[in-house]
């Protein structure tokens, strides 16, 4: 009897504020359950939509990646936390080689690190920083149905226990954020949320998938005036095989045209529960969290302060799509390559808790939070 092939589940993670860092909400609560519900990954990568470049492709290739906080504007207890998850460079490398006949991909050794599409989320996910975390930028310049393409491509790692993470928004405009009391979704950014809901589970080829020609719906310009939100969730459905489960969570949209949709597919066995009644309602008693841990999302900044606040080159106008040379469908196993991260980095690591205890004090400051939750939570199954 053939043995049943084992992938580790991918997921698409929606990120919205950067407070969710160290806000109790249902969206950190989710990201946290996941970090226990799923197999624990050898290594994580993550395709950021605050990571993007021009005519090439770029992967952290650092033993030790920064923690940037690539925002302003936010309180000191988020601007001062650290995300100190190791990097793995043979991994990186690794990558490299096998998809250099398909396009290069540049080893970021030194200018890139964990932005807050990344670290916020994997802060809730994996608090102890135990796992090296990778980023793949987004080349700006290619055409849309090459990220789906890419993500097939990757999706060969999810079989060698790599967790690949895509962090975006399917809904993101922040100019239209509604400050009022009535923060009901706008038509267009609920229209558009549906679309891709309905569609994700789609079997189309690349060329004819509907979430690869989002941009023929016509609210897609509304609901995302740039596209580097978006493109990520392509990766993670270019990761399916098609075959396994989908499932959907935090399918919300915030203040009018912000969508919290997320989704995992992979490991059929595991059944999510991730929604704000098993999250939110298990940890305070009732299905509303306290006022004071209510979504604020920028809620001090005017619409043109928020435009300001977006980092990415939002200029670049993707071609249209045009046809994809086939990318290499598989890449070996990088289990020795880890093992020999792991080996390199082992001396660094008791140098860093040595010399950095600062690193250590902010660690602990996730783990302190999430053990709060597990008090609040004990003798429930959500957490």
């Amino acid at each position: 009897m053939k043995k049943k092939e084992t992938l580790m589940p991918a997921l698409f993670l929606a990120h919205g504020s950067p407070m969710n860092a160290i806000t109790l909400n249902r969206f950190s609560l989710s990201w946290h359950q996941l970090g226990l519900q799923l197999p624990k990954p050898r290594a994580i990568l993550v395709v950021s939509a605050h990571f993007t470049t021009q005519g090439q492709t770029a992967i952290t290739a650092m033993d030790r990646p920064n923690t940037i906080h690539d925002f302003v504007g936010f309180p000191n207890e988020l601007v001062d936390l650290v995300y100190p998850a190791k990097g793995a460079s043979f991994l990186a490398s690794h990558i490299v080689k096998t998809l250099e006949e398909f396009t290069h991909i540049y080893e970021d050794y030194t200018d890139w690190g964990l932005d807050h599409g990344a670290w916020t989320i994997l802060a809730n996910m994996y608090p102890d920083a135990d796992i090296p975390v990778l980023e793949l930028s987004l080349d700006m310049t290619k055409p849309i149905a090459y990220h789906h393409q890419f993500g097939r491509a990757l999706s060969e790692l999810r079989r060698q226990g790599i967790l690949l993470i895509g962090s975006g928004n399917v809904v993101h405009n922040l100019r239209s954020l509604k400050w009022e009391l009535d923060q009901t979704p706008y038509t267009w950014a609920d229209d558009f949320n549906q679309f891709v809901h309905e569609n994700l589970d789609s079997h189309a080829f690349t060329e004819d998938h509907p979430l690869v020609n989002f941009q023929s719906h016509p609210d897609s310009l509304l609901a995302n005036p740039t596209i580097e939100h978006y493109l990520p969730m392509l990766y993670i459905l270019g990761a399916w095989t098609g075959r396994e489960k989908l499932q959907v969570f935090n399918n919300v949209i915030l203040q009018g045209s912000l969508s919290m949709l997320s989704f995992m597919v992979g490991d059929d066995e595991l059944n999510l529960s991730l929604e704000s009644e098993n999250l939110v309602g298990a940890a305070y008693g009732s299905f509303e969290a306290p006022p004071k841990l209510e979504l604020d999302f920028f809620a001090d900044y005017s619409a043109d302060e928020l435009a300001e606040k977006e980092d990415s080159d939002t200029d670049t106008e993707l071609s249209a799509l045009q046809s994809n040379t086939e990318l290499v469908s598989s890449l070996p196993d990088s289990s020795n390559l880890l093992e020999q991260d792991d080996n390199q980095s082992r001396e660094e690591d008791k140098l860093t808790q040595e010399e950095s205890p600062t690193v250590k004090k902010r660690g602990g400051f996730f783990k302190s939070k999430l053990r709060t939750v597990a008090k609040k939570l004990k003798g429930k199954n959500d957490i």
